[in-house]
């Protein structure tokens, strides 16, 4: 028996020393003690300094939740600092009361212990319980005499009116700089009522590679896309062009010159697929994944010129 109470008492001194070595200081931050009703919010500050390199168990810290029956933990924010040669731990906590008092009771929020650890060795942090005074909403002295009205509820304070001059002048700047920018949207995307502008093929086609990259595929998408890009230069000069007529087509379209590599090669590649009947051939040419960025620059190019 000597022996067991000799044992409790080095583990308990050891525990001890381990604690003191870890955590250097544990204050709180309280807010008032009294002065709380139904629903109100409390709030707590915990600054725990420790031992640089120790670190909080996050594990161990309160869960947000019932606590019981009239108190919640609504949040627990954890932040480090330095301080000094410290790291100091600032556990912010919010705590929300709903015991409904028929009288002025003192209530206590529970402390808890938070477990501290550095390279195997680890301590804890002891953080006290909290009490504060619980006041009730009904009046304290009902009656008719006259001084029972110091006592009684007081009406709710009238609200103030808020200016929204500030917010209405935002709203009558931004709303007529926003329907212009919609208006400038509509005409460059040649939405109704501005649809009657002159086309934009190599956009269109541009869009239409893009949106459709999952359906085309194997030889029929390839033909496909082929075909698109071809209608493009098509409905761009007026009439079917032909690889022979590339050289007038970029002398009239003159911004498309620097493409003319390109463009020879989608021709080349449609030779192959079309009049070859070899896509695979004409694939390894001029892949698919070059077609649509093909067509994406012809897009960005037609809709830059004047």
């Amino acid at each position: 028996m000597l022996l067991a109470l000799l044992l409790m008492g080095f583990v308990t001194a050891a525990s001890a020393a381990d604690d003191a070595a870890l955590v250097r200081s544990v204050a709180t931050v309280e807010p008032r003690a009294f002065g709380y009703f139904l629903g109100d919010v409390i709030r707590r500050e915990v600054l725990i300094d420790l031992k640089p390199g120790a670190e909080i168990e996050r594990g161990t810290l309160p869960r947000p939740g019932p606590i019981n029956y009239w108190l919640e933990l609504r949040s627990v924010d954890v932040d480090e600092s330095s301080a000094g040669d410290s790291t100091r731990v600032r556990i912010s906590l919010s705590y929300q009361a709903f015991y409904s008092a028929l009288d002025p009771r003192r209530l206590e929020i529970p402390g808890f212990v938070v477990s501290i650890a550095d390279e195997g060795v680890s301590g804890q942090a002891r953080v006290p319980p909290f009490g504060f005074m619980m006041s009730p909403l009904r009046e304290i002295f009902p009656g008719k005499e006259a001084d029972a009205k110091a006592v009684s509820l007081r009406p709710d304070v009238r609200p103030q009116r808020i200016s929204t001059a500030d917010a209405r002048t935002a709203i009558a700047i931004a709303a007529p700089s926003g329907l212009v920018a919609l208006l400038l949207l509509a005409i460059h995307y040649a939405w109704w009522p501005f649809h009657r502008r002159a086309g934009r093929p190599f956009t269109e086609a541009a869009r239409f590679l893009r949106s459709n990259a999952t359906n085309l595929i194997g030889d029929g998408g390839y033909r496909a896309a082929l075909l698109k890009l071809h209608r493009a230069f098509d409905r761009a000069a007026g009439h079917r062009v032909l690889p022979d007529d590339l050289e007038d087509f970029l002398a009239r379209h003159s911004e498309f010159a620097g493409e003319a590599g390109d463009i020879g090669r989608l021709f080349a590649a449609s030779r192959v697929a079309f009049y070859g009947n070899d896509v695979s051939a004409a694939r390894a040419y001029m892949p698919m994944a070059e077609l649509t960025e093909l067509g994406a620059r012809l897009g960005t190019i037609e809709r830059s010129a004047p």
